[in-house]
């Protein structure tokens, strides 16, 4: 594939992503992913009717879920379901609906970004590329597709009315792919100008762990400029503490309000993430909401409903402090974290 054009891109009066805590979930994407060669698919195709279930439960009556699938999947059918089968052979469904893009309003028209293509000698990361694409024009369709001139996963931007956060990996994957932009500068630069000239901020000052790849395992943005940001205790996880100190001063450095949500080691080391949460505003209860994954052992062993008396330990701490940030939690068990990622990862909330 040829280097990323820097052809001008259109600016724009105001920016052109809503925030995700001003979405109502009206619309999301989920994807059905194809089993590996290791990977038995009854085994799959069980794990994810338990992970979908769960999901369907918490939404909104209204949200309209956008399904990409192999074949018909009845977990996920249904009211308000709208099935997109992928018919080519070629294409990879993954799981992490999340990373395929980010959904954006063009010239009053809504759309979907997608990451610029990585060439062939990035090895199976330039895959993904081509595949996401791909899965993209077939659910929204090849018109409302848009590619942007820049590498980067959904769950590694992040963004407020003023503000896009972008994972340095992000940026080092850019200039690797680049022939033209080969300075930070310069794609953040591009990264601002696609999403209506608002500031595009790199966060995070050395390659990140392979624990926090994301932003979205990291912090989460909420309104009123407050930050939920994943703190670790007791210690033993030396690079990851000081990526997430780091992380926390640039935070506050931007004008954000902290709030700390503790997490033990094992928890990152099992991508057991509280911080890996949707907020959204629902329209129906009129009411701010955020859907959090909930981890074995998080819950009392008699516990037939999910709900805040039978949490305990990190997810309790989670379920308050969320709720004394003003959004109503709604808890669901996560059975994805063994693939390393949790709700957010598995959700695109696209309006």
């Amino acid at each position: 594939m040829g280097a990323l054009s820097l052809l001008p891109l259109p600016r724009y009066e105001k920016p052109v992503v809503r925030p995700e805590y001003q979405r109502t979930l009206s619309r999301a994407l989920v994807c059905y992913p194809d089993a590996s060669r290791d990977t038995d698919p009854s085994a799959l195709s069980r794990f994810l009717e338990v992970a979908f279930r769960e999901l369907r439960g918490v939404l909104p009556s209204y949200t309209r879920v956008e399904v990409a699938a192999r074949r018909p999947q009845p977990e996920l059918q249904g009211a308000g379901a709208g099935l997109h089968l992928v018919d080519d052979p070629e294409v990879e469904v993954e799981l992490w609906a999340q990373d395929m893009g980010e959904p954006v309003l063009l010239e009053g028209r809504e759309r979907f970004l997608v990451a610029s293509p990585m060439p062939a000698a990035m090895g199976p990361a330039s895959r993904m590329s081509v595949d996401r694409k791909r899965l993209a024009e077939l659910v929204f369709g090849r018109e409302n597709v848009v590619e942007a001139r820049f590498v980067f996963e959904g769950g590694n931007l992040a963004f407020d009315e003023r503000l896009v956060l972008v994972g340095g990996n992000d940026v080092s994957r850019t200039i690797a792919a680049s022939g033209e932009i080969r300075s930070r500068r310069l794609v953040l630069e591009e990264v601002a100008s696609t999403f209506g000239g608002i500031e595009a901020v790199e966060m995070g000052s050395e390659p990140p762990s392979p624990l926090l790849q994301h932003l979205d395992q990291a912090f989460v943005l909420l309104d009123d400029r407050v930050a939920v940001v994943c703190r670790i205790e007791g210690g033993g996880l030396e690079k990851e503490e000081r990526q997430l100190r780091y992380y926390a001063g640039q935070l506050r450095d931007l004008g954000y309000q902290l709030s700390f949500l503790d997490h033990g080691a094992s928890d990152l080391t099992s991508y057991r993430s509280s911080i890996n949460v949707v907020p959204f505003f629902d329209r129906e209860a009129g009411r701010k909401r955020v859907l959090l994954p909930i981890f074995p052992g998080e819950l009392s062993g008699d516990a037939t409903v999910v709900d805040r008396k039978a949490l305990l330990g990190k997810a309790a701490r989670a379920f308050d402090l969320y709720r004394d940030l003003g959004y109503e939690p709604s808890p669901l068990r996560d059975v994805t974290h063994p693939l390393g990622g949790n709700t957010h990862c598995i959700l695109n909330v696209l309006s």
